[in-house]
């Protein structure tokens, strides 16, 4: 590295990028497996939702990033409490969902 510049292997507008297309991909594969397998409409369902929590997932992870800077304890903080809680709540969720009889 020439001058010790440090730089990103993957810049943030790649992510974006990546999201935004996984974003529309999973509603297409939710809707796939909903018509090729009608009786798992609520797995379909679920899979169709994933690129929309990913995708507000990664904004609330960048506005708190961006509000309390990317190198402090804060942060680290905030975002460790806050993927806890969604991780523990969609894992909870998606339990009850998946496990529930459908009619």
């Amino acid at each position: 590295m020439a001058g010790g510049q440090l730089h990103e292997l993957v810049s943030r507008e790649t992510v974006d990028h990546i999201f935004l297309i996984l974003l529309v991909l999973f509603p297409l594969i939710g809707l796939g497996v909903r018509l090729l397998k009608p009786d798992r409409s609520r797995q379909a369902f679920l899979i169709g939702v994933i690129g929309l929590i990913n995708w507000l997932i990664w904004q609330l992870y960048n506005r708190v990033t961006n509000h309390y800077g990317l190198d402090t304890v804060k942060n680290l903080v905030v975002n460790l409490a806050l993927f806890t809680f969604l991780g523990i709540g969609i894992g909870v969720t998606a339990g009850f969902t998946l496990r529930t009889p459908q009619k």
